[in-house]
């Protein structure tokens, strides 16, 4: 039940953004560019904070019998991947293509990082193998 009076404080609070924009587009619409992104960014970690953060904590609950270094790794690289296609997707939108681009590339190397360790056990035990 707490987690619906989160989800509609969310929703109210994106609700007055929204209407905080709209003003800002008429009375500055120089500035509205800026305000929107502030907005956006601030939303994002609202909603990241609040909802996405304790899915995750639950999800690894449910399924910590099955948590083995693979499957923690596969959540994490999906995690990071939604947050850089969020991100990327608001620096294309805003035309800073190449911002995007470079906030993906980024998230993959992240993302390859995190496997290396995995990686390099796997190497170990083929190379044990004698192959």
């Amino acid at each position: 039940m707490a987690c619906v009076g989160g989800i509609m404080a969310l929703l109210f609070q994106l609700i007055i953004c929204f209407i905080l924009l709209l003003f800002t587009e008429t009375a500055a619409p120089k500035m509205q560019p800026m305000i929107y992104t502030a907005t956006y960014f601030f939303i994002f970690l609202i909603v990241f904070n609040a909802i996405l953060i304790p899915f995750m904590q639950q999800f690894t609950l449910i399924f910590k019998p099955f948590m083995n270094p693979y499957f923690k790794l596969t959540i994490e690289s999906a995690l990071y991947f939604l947050i850089a296609s969020t991100v990327s997707d608001q620096f294309e939108q805003a035309g800073y293509t190449s911002l995007g681009k470079l906030t993906n590339l980024t998230v993959k190397i992240i993302i390859l990082s995190l496997w290396l360790s995995e990686l390099h056990h796997i190497i170990q035990a083929l190379a044990q193998l004698n192959l």
